[in-house]
């Protein structure tokens, strides 16, 4: 059975052969595909149906967003290794994915950071990325103060990247 697959910096790569790499590779745990500019949300919606994958790198993936970078995380609860350098569309919401926690109702206080990264008012228990080792926010433009400090609380997280983030500030 397929473990990995690297196929970076191959600018041809569509959500095609994302989706076909997830129906066909259940086992897969480690998928490089950075630089596959033509990847889209839908090639990410395609990896959430690999419950086994730790190591994604997405570096330079323009054309994804924060909501489908959200649902991967939430789907890909064993991921340990996550790259989103140069994923200009990336910000505090796809954090909000990644972060382990629990939701509650707007009006109760739960913490800062979640107040200022989500006003929604559902409730509900999500997961993210609890297993979370390493992760690349480098150059991603929309990622703020709050969805950095907001990290805390991936207690797992050994290595952050936020080298290169104009938004960063000591507040």
């Amino acid at each position: 059975l397929l473990e990995s697959f690297w196929v970076s910096g191959c600018p041809a790569i569509t959500d095609f052969t994302i989706s076909r790499a997830a129906a066909c590779c259940s086992a897969l745990r480690d998928l490089r595909i950075r630089n596959c500019s033509r990847v889209t949300d839908d090639g990410l919606d395609a990896l959430c149906a690999l419950p086994l994958l730790q190591v994604l790198d997405m570096e330079g993936l323009p054309r994804v967003s924060e909501e489908a970078v959200g649902r991967l995380a939430r789907s890909c609860t064993a991921m340990t290794e996550l790259n989103l350098a140069r994923c200009s569309e990336v910000g505090c919401e796809s954090l909000w994915g990644i972060v382990p926690r629990v939701k509650v109702r707007q009006n109760e206080v739960v913490s800062s950071w979640e107040d200022a990264a989500c006003d929604e008012a559902s409730l509900h228990v999500e997961t993210g990325c609890g297993r979370l080792r390493a992760l690349s926010l480098s150059k991603c433009p929309n990622v703020k103060d709050s969805g950095v400090w907001g990290l805390n609380q991936c207690q797992q997280l050994q290595e952050l990247d936020v080298s290169n983030l104009p938004s960063l500030s000591d507040a």
